[in-house]
C-alpha cells in the first residue's frame, strides 16, 4: 500500500464508499485539492482531505472514508498509512495544527497514537449547504 495525492478521477470510486457506509456522498466540488488516498496496484483503500487557509496555521482533516469492501486489517493498515501521509502533507503545507472530528472509538484510539488530543466533547458536527 502507498499513499498518494487525491485526483478528481478518484471521486467516482470514493463516492460509492460513502454510499456503501450509508452516508451521503460529499459533492466533488466540496473536496479540496489537498486530499490523500491509499492504494496498491489492485485497489484503493481509504481517502481523506485537508482543508486549509493561507491566513491561519490550522488545518482541518475531514471526510475520512474507507472502502467498505476492505477487510478490517486492510482498513487499519490503510488508515495508519494515510495518517502518516496527512501529517507529512500538513507539515509541507506549513500547518501548525490539524483538527478533525471523529466519534468512532477505534479511530479515536488510532488518532491518539498520532498525538491527536481530544478538545471538545459532546459536540455535534453540523453542515449547511448554501
Amino acid at each position: 500500500m502507498v499513499a498518494r495525492d487525491y485526483e478528481d478521477y478518484d471521486y467516482e470510486v470514493i463516492k460509492d464508499w460513502w454510499i456503501g457506509h450509508n452516508w451521503n456522498a460529499i459533492p466533488i466540488d466540496f473536496l479540496p485539492r489537498t486530499g490523500v488516498v491509499v492504494e496498491d496496484e489492485d485497489s484503493m483503500y481509504c481517502a481523506v482531505w485537508i482543508y486549509a487557509d493561507s491566513t491561519s496555521p490550522i488545518g482541518m482533516m475531514e471526510w475520512l472514508v474507507t472502502n467498505p469492501e476492505n477487510k478490517p486489517r486492510e482498513s487499519v493498515k490503510a488508515i495508519n498509512l494515510i495518517l502518516k501521509a496527512v501529517l507529512e502533507k500538513a507539515v509541507y503545507m506549513d500547518l501548525k495544527a490539524l483538527m478533525t472530528s471523529v466519534n468512532n472509538k477505534g479511530l479515536i484510539k488510532m488518532y491518539n497514537k498520532y498525538q491527536f488530543n481530544v478538545t471538545d466533547t459532546d459536540m455535534k458536527n453540523m453542515l449547511r449547504i448554501i
